[in-house]
């Protein structure tokens, strides 16, 4: 009896695999069937187990709402964007510009969405455009298997960044993860657009293992 208590006490304190699912961030801003349309290819296409997490960046009320009711539908997990983000300056204005501008906005939610959910995670983090969709079989474990990082790299005279639309990043590997910046800005006196920032990451944790498509 004493030894089969023992047995069981002992399988209760061994630790307890957990398999966690690849979250995908999208960023919905004025296309809400996009979000239908995301969610059906991941389903029929994506051999992951996954999370589809949409955030709502609407600014009309009307879309914010119709955005919500489809994510309500499927049951999906739909953050609202505060709208207060837009408002600090990430990147220096020309006169007469607007933080507004679409690859500022942009930066804005994608940053917002790693540093209140993504960084977290102890898993890979999918960040892929609203307008863009799975067209055949993908597992996305697989192919990050070798990697910490994996997306399309930019370059603005000679400066290397990585592009915003679509990235991987394995949270549970990255060095120095919560230092990733996706923000616009200026560096090395070059001016750059959405995920320029990811260029300071990049020369800074050469040991991180980085995939470019």
């Amino acid at each position: 009896m004493k030894r089969n208590t023992i047995i069981l006490l002992m399988s209760l304190l061994l630790p307890v695999m957990v398999h966690a699912k690849v979250l995908i961030f999208t960023y919905a801003y004025n296309r809400p069937d996009f979000v239908e349309i995301q969610h059906k290819t991941f389903q029929k296409f994506l051999e992951d187990e996954y999370e589809f997490v949409v955030f709502n960046d609407a600014v009309d009320s009307t879309i914010s709402h119709k955005i919500r009711t489809v994510c309500a539908h499927y049951n999906l997990r739909c953050i609202d964007i505060p709208q207060a983000i837009h408002d600090q300056p990430y990147l220096p204005r020309e006169p007469g510009q607007s933080y507004y501008d679409p690859s500022v906005r942009n930066a804005n939610v994608v940053q917002y969405s790693l540093n209140t959910l993504g960084f977290a995670h102890d898993d890979i983090v999918m960040i892929i455009d609203s307008d863009m969709f799975l067209v055949k079989k993908f597992n996305i474990k697989k192919y990050m298997a070798s990697y910490d990082l994996a997306g399309l790299q930019n370059m603005t005279r000679d400066v290397g960044y990585l592009w915003i639309g679509l990235a991987f990043l394995n949270m549970a590997t990255m060095p120095n993860k919560t230092t990733i910046n996706f923000n616009c800005g200026i560096v090395g006196g070059v001016r750059l657009d959405s995920g320029g920032h990811t260029h300071d990451y990049l020369v800074s944790n050469p040991q991180a293992r980085v995939h470019y498509f």
